[in-house]
């Protein structure tokens, strides 16, 4: 999971050499439950693990690059208009609540 969130972000905005988004204006820490959570706000923010991010990886090419984050619209959610569902198999039953 890890390795696909970060080939997002290299896919969609390049890479920036050598540095880490550590440094980077776009890395969140937040606090809860006593234990620290890094979120990059431009690939996504949500109470969930699969937005965990890491200090020590490779910046994308937003490193520090301002942003209106009013109308920004996180890459996770991107992604996910993009994820097509799988048409039913020949002969399944559907079910609609």
């Amino acid at each position: 999971m890890t390795e696909r969130k970060l080939q997002a972000m290299h896919m969609r905005f390049g890479t920036c050499g050598c540095l880490r988004c550590k440094a980077c204006d776009h890395l969140l820490t937040y606090e809860y439950r006593g234990r620290r959570y890094n979120k990059c706000e431009l690939y996504g923010i949500s109470n969930s693990e699969a937005t965990d991010w890491r200090q020590s990886w490779q910046a994308c090419g937003m490193y520090n690059v301002p942003q209106n984050m009013d109308r920004w619209v996180p890459l996770i959610k991107q992604l996910s208009w993009q994820a097509r569902p799988e048409p039913p198999l020949e002969g399944q039953v559907r079910l609609e609540v």
